[in-house]
């Protein structure tokens, strides 16, 4: 027997069960919409989460003087409130240390509590609802702006036009109520007047009638604030083209990206302002580079949505390394300040940016959208109105 061979073999198998003892795996957890309609948006982010986590692990990450690797969980919420409930359950259940999402509104309010209840940090890369970093839950996060700094953006906006008087024409559910009252926060100490606000119903029947209101007796707006559903908006921008209600006459017309006219192309194109609610992916920092690392990873380009999800995944993991700890890490996070790819990643105290910015995008007839960043449009915070909810999403 070669007993120089027995010995060198037990060594090298001791050896590698201490590595393998050594090296730490923590699971991290991603929840968006991978089926149903906004299924592409959820893919993307998810690839996203896993390029961070690839590369990361390719590296080499040390946490606490422990090598660590690092293992994706992604769960399917469908854009479903009740659905991601489940997923959040699902995620606490399988002991992830850190969760990047929910994508919508609606899906991370829902899940929000549950996460907190585990004592388990999530970042949604999509969400602005503004409730979300407002329920005294310590765990939720966010690295887009918030509706309000949304609504700031839109305001900075307006003063710059010189416009200094805003009719807000918002649905009549509770999203619309919540962006007609935070932006007429907002607008008070930047001397816009709010002269009129006007409830839609989601049946559109009383637009014309709200539109009509607008050219009635007192001054007249130079703007409308809009917040409402993809139908709204187009029953909107039909009707302010016809003029038979309203004329759109020196009017700007203020709003989301429900707003934002890819299937326009005429005289009221023009007069839009519109956000999608963060920078846009061409003005992002580290964008050029990390897109096309993105392209050659998974085909296609990214989305402004996932570089979010990028920088997400990244905050929690350099949370951890700060810290030291894959467990312990929550004060490290609220405490975070870098420069991602979407800008820099700093959290004030509720877990909001604490220098968000966004794109204001215009258009000209027959021409590409013209994108112009503002920010931060709340530097550490915006005020926010007592009962602030969510948006329709």
């Amino acid at each position: 027997m070669n007993w120089t061979r027995v010995v060198v073999g037990v060594l090298a198998g001791v050896l590698s069960i201490g590595i393998a003892k050594a090296q730490e795996v923590v699971k991290l957890g991603y929840a968006g919409p991978v089926s149903g309609s906004l299924a592409q948006f959820g893919k993307s982010a998810e690839n996203a989460v896993r390029m961070a986590i690839d590369e990361a692990n390719s590296k080499g990450l040390q946490i606490g003087g422990r090598q660590v690797k690092l293992e994706l969980i992604a769960e399917d919420d469908a854009a479903d409130p009740k659905q991601a409930s489940a997923v959040a359950q699902k995620l606490c259940d399988s002991r992830v240390r850190g969760v990047v999402g929910h994508l919508n509104s609606s899906t991370s309010l829902a899940a929000s509590k549950i996460y907190s209840d585990c004592g388990i940090p999530n970042i949604s890369p999509g969400a602005t609802a503004t409730a979300l970093t407002h329920q005294a839950y310590p765990t939720s996060f966010r690295v887009v702006p918030n509706e309000a700094s949304i609504n700031a953006g839109l305001l900075l906006t307006a003063v710059r036009l010189q416009i200094r008087k805003v009719a807000v024409v918002v649905s009549e559910r509770d999203f619309g109520q919540v962006a007609a009252a935070t932006f007429l926060e907002a607008a008070r100490p930047r001397g816009v007047e709010v002269i009129r606000m006007a409830p839609l119903r989601d049946d559109g029947q009383n637009l014309q009638s709200v539109l009509g209101s607008l050219g009635r007796g007192g001054p007249r707006p130079g703007a409308i604030f809009f917040s409402g559903t993809n139908e709204q908006a187009l029953a909107l921008l039909y009707e302010l083209d016809r003029g038979t209600a309203f004329s759109s006459s020196n009017l700007t017309i203020l709003g989301g990206l429900e707003l934002c006219p890819e299937r326009m192309n005429g005289p009221l194109r023009e007069k839009i302002i519109c956000t999608t609610g963060t920078a846009s992916l061409k003005q992002m920092p580290g964008a050029k580079s990390w897109g096309e690392r993105y392209r050659k990873k998974f085909g296609g380009m990214p989305s402004e949505s996932d570089a979010a999800a990028y920088d997400a995944t990244n905050a929690l993991m350099e949370a951890m390394r700060k810290a030291g700890s894959s467990t312990n890490f929550l004060n490290a996070l609220k405490a975070i300040d870098f420069i991602g790819v979407s800008g820099r990643i700093a959290f004030n105290a509720n877990g909001d940016l604490r220098q968000p910015t966004m794109s204001l995008y215009s258009y000209t007839r027959n021409a590409p959208e013209r994108a112009d960043t503002v920010g931060p449009t709340c530097p550490e915070t915006c005020p926010t109105p007592a009962g602030s909810g969510g948006s329709p999403d």
